[in-house]
């Protein structure tokens, strides 16, 4: 990842003041810089966390603001307007929460007012109103530190370290810097005081980068004469993001992206934008495995995704490594995602289908009838588990909004759809539906195979492949929620070939993570298994 990438879809909390009494240079280059900090939150992709208050200014003169939450704002109206604010970078293009009284609404200056709104109407902010009876400097501190996972001091006063102590009691960065602002209320030391217990206790600011934190502490200076504001502004956003790749490393997996080929692994990369340059983590075995976070507009939160690949295709290497993998991340949810054999005239090539049911056609028995050998079938049938299938069946659902998200995806991960021509059985574009999915161990190319699957053992199935089957016997196991994504990249025929086996992982891999950021609600949703022979 780049080094300001830690920050995507993380709210930064920057708070403070200054005295009336405070140099006209030294409140400038606190403007200045919060200024740039507020620009290299939001292109990294970050969120901010503003109290929307009145705004004290000094006297005559330039009339300065002596608080910084406004010019925050500014800075995100100006990068919308210039369309350089990054897309895709919160659940639902929120880019700021913005905490005010309803009785501070009604005395804001017209200007001010006229900002909240545009950026409202923009859907740019989410706006937490305090009732007047209950407008405390507890309850602001408790709804400002409440949304925020990061937070930068800068002057201020007792109200500043409050804040910063409510973020350390839950593990998150506090970052003091040095310019001598003063207070406006003048009630306590703020920022410098904290940079001074910073030092003797660099663990409690930053919990998981406390060595770095310390090292960098001189260079994130304010107070030289001639200090780049836009170079500290850029150091404090490296040091931020470092911390949160840290804890992210350490936070359990929510869920697991699984591949069994590299050409699906390659698809799944691309699919969340990890870059070729990004090294994998190693289970205990040496296993690889890759991981990031992703905003799911359904769970109201980025959920940390691992990638692995099994690296060879049939069931038993897929359950070992299922297990092994959940055994060591714990993940909540299990997506088998990758390319699959679909049934002529029921099927379409390109076109991506999620598992309703796995199907394992391949248990039997041998038995002697009257002296002859004949083979009794005893399939294993698996049904999503409830939650997941909910959360399927509204995802496909909506039809229309979802064709139009995925070509977008497409075009953004660089391929161009092939040309059907005169070929009915391509799909015209990328899409998504439920189906059941037979799973064996035999590579097919014989259709009629297919075919008798669907007559003899499930009248629903379409599509067969040779990894589910153990997938979901180790998440059974584990209680792993499961579910299977497969892009159909030919007719288990004779003219079986890679053709469309690009195009089908692709397509598996977008709707595997359009359906995580669009349609997954993991909260609540315990494994909910079910399992039938019929």
């Amino acid at each position: 990842m780049s080094s300001s990438s830690g920050l995507k879809s993380r709210s930064i909390l920057i708070s403070g003041s200054a005295n009336r009494s405070c140099s006209v240079d030294m409140l400038g280059v606190a403007h200045a810089f919060v200024r740039q900090l507020a620009g290299e939150i939001l292109s990294a992709g970050g969120n901010l966390v503003v109290f929307a208050n009145e705004e004290p200014t000094t006297e005559g003169g330039e009339r300065l603001p002596l608080t910084f939450d406004w010019q925050s704002l500014e800075v995100l109206e100006a990068l919308e307007a210039q369309g350089t604010q990054p897309s895709g970078t919160a659940a639902s293009g929120l880019r700021a929460v913005v905490v005010i009284g309803h009785k501070i609404l009604n005395r804001l200056s017209e200007p001010r007012r006229a900002l909240l709104s545009r950026l409202s109407a923009l859907r740019l902010v989410k706006t937490i109103f305090i009732e007047d009876d209950l407008y405390t400097g507890g309850n602001i501190a408790d709804a400002l530190t409440g949304h925020a996972e990061a937070m930068l001091c800068l002057g201020g006063g007792k109200g500043v370290s409050v804040q910063a102590h409510k973020m350390m009691e839950k593990q998150a960065p506090v970052l003091p810097l040095d310019l001598p602002l003063g207070a406006f209320n003048s009630d306590g030391e703020g920022s410098l005081g904290l940079l001074k217990k910073a030092r003797r206790e660099p663990a409690r600011f930053f919990p998981r980068t406390p060595e770095r934190f310390l090292g960098e502490l001189l260079g994130l200076s304010l107070r030289p004469r001639g200090v780049d504001p836009s170079e500290v502004a850029r150091r404090v956003v490296h040091l931020l993001s470092a911390e949160f790749e840290a804890a992210r490393k350490h936070a359990p997996v929510d869920l697991l992206l699984l591949t069994a080929l590299p050409v699906e692994l390659e698809a799944v990369r691309t699919a969340l934008g990890l870059p070729a340059t990004d090294l994998p983590e190693k289970l205990s075995s040496g296993t690889n495995y890759w991981t990031t976070d992703v905003a799911s507009k359904r769970g109201g939160r980025a959920y940390k995704v691992a990638l692995g690949c099994i690296g060879a295709a049939g069931n038993p290497d897929a359950s070992a490594a299922t297990t092994e993998f959940v055994t060591g991340l714990q993940p909540r949810l299990v997506i088998m995602t990758g390319i699959a054999a679909g049934i002529r005239g029921l099927c379409k090539l390109g076109e991506v289908v999620l598992s309703e049911r796995v199907v394992a056609y391949e248990p039997a028995a041998e038995v002697l009838e009257e002296g002859e050998p004949r083979q009794m079938l005893r399939p294993e049938s698996y049904r999503l588990p409830h939650a997941i299938l909910q959360d399927a069946v509204a995802y496909v659902s909506r039809r229309e909004e979802l064709t139009k998200r995925l070509w977008a995806s497409l075009e953004a991960a660089g391929m161009r759809w092939p040309a059907a021509g005169a070929r009915e059985e391509v799909s015209e574009g990328p899409s998504a539906r439920l189906a059941t999915i037979a799973s064996g161990e035999k590579l097919l190319r014989n259709p009629e195979r297919l075919r008798l699957l669907r007559g003899q053992q499930h009248g629903r199935i379409e599509v067969g492949e040779m990894e589910a089957a153990g997938v979901v016997a180790a998440c059974w196991r584990s209680g792993a929620d499961f579910l299977i994504i497969r892009g159909i990249s030919d007719f288990g025929d004779p003219e079986k070939n890679d053709a469309f086996q690009q195009v089908a992982a692709m397509g598996a891999a977008i709707v595997a993570v359009d359906f995580i950021r669009e349609a997954l609600r993991l909260d609540g949703a315990g494994p909910a298994h079910s399992s039938s022979s019929s």
